[in-house]
């Protein structure tokens, strides 16, 4: 694994102002952000024009914690309760749409190719929810697109179409003022203004960007290399570090394989690293650039003969540290488990058989239990940290992936039209 500093001209079509940056720079950690400021402008446009009758979100200041998981295969978002696991609705994220939005004649024709090199139809591949639990950012994947949904009437507020022909994953600043979302196929992050979906600006992260991480003072992007070349040639496998302020490249750290999902530790100077046909995962000391432990997993009776037969070359897929940072959860993709690590020694917890391909980790907000996406079982494992046991499950759409807890307004829940059958979705019966 090699590591360069370097720094490199952003390819953005419009760069924030300098007055947006000293905004940022200068506001307590509890500032409010531009888009709450904007969204209560409209809250209270919206009371006016009602006769100073508040609509129902506004009326309530309630929330809860929900676990919100976007499903590959249905196009279909589950909400869930984060701390009780119930399960609360399903509802599409192409709402009101009766067919896929492609109005560009070139990616009509490129989609049905992405669907056959990916394995399936992918139309949702991240999610990410504001701050305020109002509006739901999706990346529709294979769709080429992104869309910001009001998590209250269901429609969709703003829709982003990607360079290339595919959205990949997508992480939103904690002010909630940016999206920064990967554009695999054009070798692109592209940071998107959330108030009005426009990109504003972009770092390269070669080759096929694809996990994103957004810190105090960077953003963090894993590169994949071309899965569709040999390994040989495949381009460059790296973690891209730009800076938040002014999106230049600053470093980047090489490995041999694409880097699938990577969790840092609080420091941020410790990342734990799952690469393609890894059967574990690498502990990577930021600063030196170079990998510290390798921690090896196993190999059952359930992985594939063939590396060629791993989905999307995935040995594992989905890697979290627990908020007390004593532990390392992992998800076994191949194998059909769920292995939790110790941190400080680096021996084994144990591990949980959950089903066919665990593929997503993140934290529950307790900060005992981790939400593990089991793939193909449609469902949400709940790991206990301390025992590495599954402890409850929760029932999603096809193929669900990314996951993230976020306090919903209680009267944005149950506001849509309920898809009880993953199949009634607008993607749904494409896995039949």
């Amino acid at each position: 694994m090699d590591e360069t500093d370097e720094t490199t001209e952003r390819g953005g079509t419009a760069n924030r102002t300098d007055r947006e940056r000293t905004e940022r720079e200068a506001s307590p950690a509890g500032h409010t952000s531009r888009r709450r400021v904007m969204a209560g402008s409209g809250a209270a446009l919206a009371t006016a024009a009602l006769g100073g009758v508040p609509t129902a979100a506004a009326q309530s200041g309630d929330t809860r914690q929900v676990l919100v998981v976007g499903c590959q295969g249905t196009g279909t978002i589950t909400l869930a309760d984060a701390k009780t696991y119930e399960h609360i609705e399903d509802f599409d994220s192409s709402p009101g749409e009766d067919s896929p939005p492609l109005t560009d004649p070139i990616k009509k024709i490129a989609k049905p190719i992405i669907d056959s090199v990916a394995g399936r139809a992918n139309v949702c591949e991240h999610v990410n929810v504001s701050p305020d639990g109002e509006t739901l950012y999706v990346s529709r994947a294979n769709l080429g697109d992104t869309v910001a949904i009001d998590m209250a009437t269901r429609e969709i507020e703003w829709r982003t179409e990607m360079l290339g022909f595919r959205s990949d994953h997508a992480k939103l600043t904690p002010d909630g003022d940016y999206l920064y979302q990967a554009d695999i196929l054009a070798d692109k992050v592209w940071q998107i203004d959330t108030d009005t979906g426009e990109k504003v600006d972009c770092f390269e992260a070669e080759d096929w960007p694809h996990g994103t991480h957004v810190h105090e003072d960077r953003i963090i992007n894993g590169s994949l290399g071309s899965i569709l070349l040999p390994d040989e040639i495949d381009g460059n496998h790296r973690l891209t570090f730009a800076d938040r302020d002014t999106l230049e490249v600053t470093k980047t750290i090489e490995f041999d394989e694409g880097v699938r999902p990577f969790a840092f530790a609080d420091d941020d100077e410790t990342v734990y690293v799952q690469i393609s046909y890894l059967h574990g995962f690498h502990e990577v000391d930021v600063s030196a650039g170079e990998i510290q432990r390798t921690k090896d997993l196993p190999v059952n009776e359930n992985v594939p003969e063939s590396k060629e037969d791993y989905p999307l070359q995935s040995a594992h897929h989905g890697i979290e540290v627990s908020p007390d940072e004593q532990y390392v959860c992992a998800a076994g993709t191949t194998g059909n488990y769920v292995a939790v690590v110790d941190r400080e020694t680096f021996e084994t917890v144990g591990i949980t058989d959950v089903g066919k391909y665990p593929y997503w980790v993140s934290n529950a907000p307790d900060g005992e239990h981790a939400f593990v996406s089991v793939k193909n079982e449609a469902k949400i494992s709940v790991i206990e940290y301390e025992t590495a046991e599954e402890v409850a499950t929760i029932p999603t759409g096809d193929f669900p992936m990314v996951t993230q807890v976020a306090d919903v307004p209680e009267a944005a829940l149950g506001t849509g039209e309920d898809v009880t059958d993953p199949d009634d979705g607008l993607f749904g019966g494409l896995f039949d």
